[in-house]
């Protein structure tokens, strides 16, 4: 998002449905960006549904930033 106000709409909305995501900021010489990271813990099984969340607020095809397993 180029404004701010509109990444904390986002993250309140999915905040709001119980889905964890934060606001990174990203400065170019052009300005600033404001990125939504929305993390998800669990199972590979349950990332399509997770995924299907997801395109309930019309955020296109999410991009993974980095995938890691947790050990119990």
């Amino acid at each position: 998002f180029s404004q701010l106000h509109q990444a904390q709409l986002l993250v309140q909305k999915l905040q709001d449905v119980g889905i964890n995501a934060q606001i990174e900021l990203h400065r170019l010489e052009t300005g600033a960006w404001y990125r939504v990271l929305v993390s998800f813990r669990g199972q590979n099984s349950e990332l399509e549904a997770f995924n299907a969340r997801l395109k309930q607020f019309n955020l296109g095809t999410p991009m993974l930033r980095k995938k890691k397993a947790i050990s119990g």
